[in-house]
């Protein structure tokens, strides 16, 4: 198993302003090339003392004026005293006046790191100097938590040009120069099926050439994976390993950034945007819908969206809120679908909501039921949207939907009066036993009968159904009284998809908020 580097980009004339800037230039990186003076002003070289000279042997990148992330591996058995960091280079052998040469007080590497595994390969580099930036020198910016990305990316570094042989490794020729390669970057579905057990899709990324021909490798770790979104360089991954250098059906595997932004931001205090969800360059349109979601609940929540058959998902199918955190989304022009939230998400499963991703975003899976739902219909026939609150199938959180103040307007027509629809009462203190979900002893979720039982009787069907019908006997029973007494206001039977459904006009565009745990 060799270790192994690399990056890409995209370039144009900006000034420096803000993480994510360069000064260059105006050419598309295809087939890889060596980089040019100022075009990678984030990436860094770092260098061991080898008892005469210090020679390189992995790559960084600058996140801060004080702050470098790069490789656990990197650090692996060295001491950090014969360790320092060049930046603002593109030649190993040729530092200037625009170069600044630092060592490292503090590291911290991730404390799950599996030097067997690879698993959880990312650490932090605290400066001893402040570093000062400038046209050489930059930071990179650091992506949404858990956010996605497809498409091409970039890597680059001063690793071996040439994979070492079996027998002698001092036969590879390191590059002087730094190269950068644009690669393509691969779903998790593929990397599993090319890459087997070792690729771990929570916290890696694979990306490179099906057929080969051209990869990170060995002095390449460590350095950045970054992709460029509105003229800004984003990291979003980390080289990692790889089998070989550029092998065919082998593409190089690297650790994912946007899934340990928190451990991040957790230690370096970077001043970081941390709102969750899409990470895209895609432009918002004004007849969008914008989503603001709020977690008022005392633990952390995973909010979940699908949109029904042919419909986009939102935010990428969801995303982790922490208590009293907020985030804000877009959602397509007649779109329809719902929303839900997961609890007690460990290891990449949830307790109540679980779509199986084992990860922040559903990406177009659907909840394991019971979970309370905020279901939705925009832009109906043009003119209204709908939405209400589901417990058909059950409950798990207490959740509202409101329309934004002074996003629509009022009419006349009570059946568009934009009022909340909500479920604001913990329905799982009220639940029979029969019903209920537990984990360690407590109540987590609440079945509806329907879904606990499976019987005509209390799904409605069969003899029994007609409405009335079906209310006798369901309401007979101690199953139905808790979700209609503390949540009135929500769907508990197919019957109420009418009745307990709210509308608000559409034009112009009606913007909305959705709470979990609520206050009424």
């Amino acid at each position: 198993m060799i270790f192994l580097l690399l990056i890409f980009l995209v370039f144009e004339i900006v000034h420096i302003n803000g993480c994510g800037y360069r000064e260059q230039i105006n050419d598309r990186i295809v087939g890889g090339r060596a980089a040019r003076r100022n075009e990678f002003p984030w990436t860094v070289a770092l260098e061991r003392f080898d008892g005469d000279e210090f020679v390189h042997f992995c790559g960084a990148t600058i996140l801060s004026e004080r702050w470098l992330i790069t490789a656990a591996h990197c650090l692996y058995g060295r001491n950090l005293k014969d360790i320092r960091g060049v930046l603002g280079i593109t030649e190993l052998n040729h530092k200037d006046g625009s170069t600044f040469i630092t060592k490292f007080s503090k590291a911290y590497v991730h404390q799950a790191f599996s030097y067997t595994t690879l698993e959880n390969d990312i650490a932090l580099l605290y400066t001893e100097k402040e570093i000062p930036f400038s046209s050489s020198i930059n930071a990179i910016c650091l992506p949404k938590h858990n956010a996605e990305f497809s498409g091409k990316a970039i890597v680059s570094g001063w690793g071996v040009i040439n994979e070492p042989t079996k027998d002698d490794e001092s036969e590879s020729e390191s590059s002087e120069k730094l190269k950068v390669l644009e690669i393509n970057l691969y779903s998790d579905y593929d990397c599993r099926s090319l890459l087997g057990r070792k690729f771990k899709d929570l916290i890696m990324i694979c990306a490179g050439f099906i057929k080969g021909t051209a990869d990170a490798c060995q002095g390449d770790s460590g350095g950045p994976l970054e992709k460029v979104i509105d003229k800004r360089s984003y990291l979003i991954g980390i080289v990692s390993f790889g089998e070989g250098c550029g092998r065919e059906l082998l593409p190089g595997i690297y650790t994912e950034v946007s899934y340990f932004i928190p451990w991040i931001l957790k230690i370096t205090n970077i001043k970081q945007d941390i709102s969750k969800g899409d990470q895209s360059s895609k432009k918002a349109n004004p007849s969008d819908h914008h989503f603001e979601v709020i977690n008022r609940c005392s633990f952390t929540v995973w909010m979940s969206s699908l949109g029904n058959w042919g419909k986009s998902t939102p935010a990428n199918g969801g995303f982790e809120l922490g208590r009293d955190q907020r985030a804000n989304f877009t959602v397509d022009k007649g779109w329809v679908g719902r929303f839900w939230g997961r609890t007690d998400c460990k290891s990449g499963r949830c307790s109540t909501g679980d779509c199986g991703k084992g990860r922040a975003g559903c990406q177009g899976a659907g909840g394991i039921p019971p979970a309370t739902l905020v279901e939705m219909a925009l832009d109906v026939d043009g003119v209204k949207d709908t939405y209400s609150i589901s417990l058909i199938d059950g409950f798990n959180l207490p959740m509202e939907v409101k329309p934004i103040a002074n996003t629509f307007r009022y009419t006349s027509n009570s059946n568009l009066d934009c009022k909340p629809a909500g479920c604001y009462r913990n329905i799982n203190k009220y639940c029979p036993d029969e019903l209920a979900i537990k984990r360690n002893k407590r109540i987590v979720a609440c079945r509806s009968a329907c879904l606990r039982f499976q019987s005509d009787q209390f799904c409605c069907r069969g003899t029994f159904a007609e409405q009335n019908q079906c209310l006798d006997e369901y309401s007979s029973t101690k199953y139905l009284t808790p979700f209609t007494e503390k949540c009135p206001d929500a769907k508990s039977l197919i019957f109420d998809n009418w009745s307990k459904v709210y509308s608000c006009k559409s034009d112009p565009v009606t913007h909305y908020e959705i709470t979990f745990c609520p206050v009424n």
